[in-house]
């Protein structure tokens, strides 16, 4: 059975584990399409936008974490 069918299933869609593979499933359906869309970019625009979340998560860690972040 696919996981899409679970949900139509009323015995299984209220089962949690169909509800996390269902879930898992649209996770990485989501993070496919993603991927397709990078692919479709030119890289200049792919390496900003990577470029870009680096350096968020960097200062996310020097928020969540700012005793790392060395006194200039």
């Amino acid at each position: 059975m696919r996981p899409m069918d679970m949900l139509n299933d009323p015995t299984l869609a209220r089962s949690a584990d169909a509800q996390a593979i269902v879930h898992r499933t649209a996770v990485l359906l989501e993070k496919q399409a993603q991927e397709r869309a990078l692919a479709e970019l030119p890289r200049n625009e792919v390496r900003a936008r990577q470029w870009k979340a680096r350096k968020e998560l960097h200062e996310a860690d020097n928020i969540r974490f700012p005793y790392l972040v060395e006194k200039a």
